[in-house]
């Protein structure tokens, strides 16, 4: 069964399809592909963290007053998972500032 759905793309991600997909027709006449075949591969072929998808869109200051609404946690456990959750979000933030740095190019 096939589910049909409309997504929108990133600049960057719409490049990296495009690029799939020139690749995968250049010199062969004979495939048959669209892009939506090509996102469908890419898809079942990806390994997904859901860890990091939660931490790119995750609100620190609303996760933090859920945290404080609820009464079966500690002030301690509420201190403890926002500072693990701060710090993961703490070194990306310092990577990407590392690699916009003049001088620190790899």
């Amino acid at each position: 069964m096939s589910k049909r759905l409309q997504v929108i793309l990133s600049d960057s991600a719409f490049e990296q399809v495009e690029k799939t997909y020139k690749a995968s027709v250049d010199g062969h006449p004979t495939v048959k592909l669209n892009y939506s075949d090509v996102i469908e591969m890419m898809i079942l072929n990806s390994k997904v963290q859901v860890a990091d998808i939660r931490l790119k869109h995750t609100d620190l200051r609303k996760t933090l007053m859920d945290l404080a609404k609820r009464k079966d946690l500690s002030v301690e456990e509420i201190i403890s998972s926002m500072a693990e959750l701060k710090g993961v979000l703490g070194k990306k933030e310092s990577k990407k500032l590392l690699k916009a740095e003049p001088g620190n190019e790899k």
